[in-house]
């Protein structure tokens, strides 16, 4: 049996599903098991036949979810122990990433990695070309409240790790873990539409579990690309709204963040809080019985060493 799941949640990918999907079997085989979310698209490609040639389970969302809900989907389909959450636009240069993800997350189940990152990534760069390129390895997360599109946001780490370390929030889209521990911590569960992902996962990893860290000597490649060319997209309202749904169950005392999302946000923004404030404040209800004394000292200690301006949470 297999250890890993790859789920790759998609929108009108086109032919970056095929690449994706054809890198993991082209290095690994079928060592892995993959599902694919088809999130409602309606491009008119029959992504089954991808995922039929490919020997992954595709499933097919009526209406849509969201990344967020279709990420948890992946998660509940899954039938082995470990799972990493993939976009569509992935890529895989060697064999080493399997053996190197499942043997981290063995080591320690209790955190949320991700890898490095190499942006645009082309098959057949060599090592020197990846290089030049430039990787990424974690991120901070921002809390400089400037407006809602800029605060409260992932930034990539400036340094560049190079072994498994602690990192103070997850991004990049190579987000692998224990689905045990994916489940206990509650998953994304409450993220509307698209945004918020890193810093929900990762707060909630480091509040009740052991935090983050980057595998930072593996890469998988990423296909960075001009908003204007991205599938799936988000409302401003949707996007504050997953804001605060974070800042009020992780940071409630921070009432001017609370009050200027609000702001900014408008009618449709109360609008969505009303409609969802019940399960909100379930959530944090949940999240106050679980959370560890202390880890706010532990995130803040980290995430401060690269926060040029910003608050604790």
């Amino acid at each position: 049996m297999n250890k890993l799941t790859c789920i790759i949640p998609f929108l009108n990918e086109g032919i970056e599903i095929f690449r994706t999907v054809k890198s993991i079997r082209d290095t690994v085989g079928n060592s892995v098991d993959i599902i694919l979310v088809n999130d409602s698209s309606d491009d008119g490609i029959d992504y089954k036949v991808i995922a039929n040639q490919f020997n992954c389970q595709y499933v097919i969302n009526n209406s849509r979810r969201g990344v967020a809900g279709s990420r948890d989907l992946g998660v509940q389909l899954a039938n082995t122990d470990m799972c990493l959450l993939l976009d569509g636009h992935m890529g895989f240069y060697d064999s080493k990433w399997l053996d190197e993800i499942t043997n981290t997350i063995e080591l320690n189940p209790r955190r949320i990695y991700c890898t490095a990152c190499h942006p645009n990534w082309y098959p057949y760069d060599s090592e020197e070309a990846r290089k030049n390129k430039g990787i990424h390895t974690g991120a901070y997360l921002d809390t400089g409240f400037k407006d809602w599109h800029s605060s409260f946001e992932p930034r990539w780490l400036s340094v560049k790790l190079k072994t498994v370390e602690e990192i103070p929030i997850v991004l990049g889209a190579t987000y692998c873990f224990s689905k045990e521990y994916y489940i206990e911590i509650g998953g994304l569960s409450g993220l509307v539409t698209y945004g918020g992902d890193e810093a929900w996962l990762s707060l909630k990893s480091w509040a009740i579990g052991e935090g983050c860290a980057v595998i930072g000597n593996t890469s998988i490649g990423h296909l960075f690309r001009d908003r204007r060319d991205v599938p799936y997209v988000a409302s401003m309202s949707d996007h504050i709204f997953n804001r605060l749904l974070i800042v009020s169950v992780i940071c409630p005392d921070k009432k001017h963040w609370i009050t200027e999302l609000i702001r900014q946000g408008g009618p449709e923004v109360v609008k969505l809080l009303k409609d969802n404030w019940d399960e909100i404040v379930k959530t944090r209800t949940w999240f106050t019985s679980v959370e560890q004394e202390g880890w706010r000292d532990r995130f803040n200690e980290l995430n401060n060493e690269f926060l040029l301006d910003g608050e604790d949470i």
